[in-house]
């Protein structure tokens, strides 16, 4: 029947377009996870070279705990994505996506300061946690001047 090649191709066609959207949400989620993730691998790697003061200890705990923390939030979407395929209602997912990124987001921007913090505290010593804020701080207000905020 003609009306029934015509339904099937325009529900193709929604189908198609629902695949790019999710592609869309998934790639930032890649994105994410994989910052996160390399910048865990830096705290592993770097280890033992942050046990020279019990306040860098606590520094490197809490950075690793944050940037962990990030990197399972930015993965849970994508786990549930799988868990619900073939999943159709692609708001939903959005929305829940979009939920667990802003969950995720502070969580990296903590854990990258400390990590920033611990990279230069060799360098700058007590003063590492201020100079650590700058490339944040400029970042921020680079944000804000974008969106006419400042």
């Amino acid at each position: 029947m003609p009306g029934d090649t015509d339904v099937r191709a325009q529900e193709s066609a929604e189908e198609d377009a629902l695949i790019v959207e999710y592609r869309d949400v998934l790639a930032e989620l890649t994105l994410l996870t994989t910052v996160s993730v390399l910048l865990f691998g830096f705290l592993l790697a770097n280890a033992r070279s942050f046990e020279d003061s019990r306040l860098e200890e606590w520094v490197f705990a809490a950075a690793v705990v944050l940037v962990a923390s990030a990197t399972l939030v930015f993965i849970v979407p994508v786990a549930y994505h799988h868990y619900q395929f073939p999943y159709r209602n692609f708001a939903k997912f959005q929305a829940r996506s979009h939920r667990w990124v802003l969950m995720g987001l502070p969580l990296l921007a903590a854990g990258f300061y400390l990590s920033l913090t611990l990279a230069i505290w060799a360098l700058f010593d007590v003063f590492a946690p201020a100079v650590a804020a700058l490339p944040i701080v400029a970042a921020a207000i680079g944000f804000a001047v974008r969106k006419g905020e400042l």
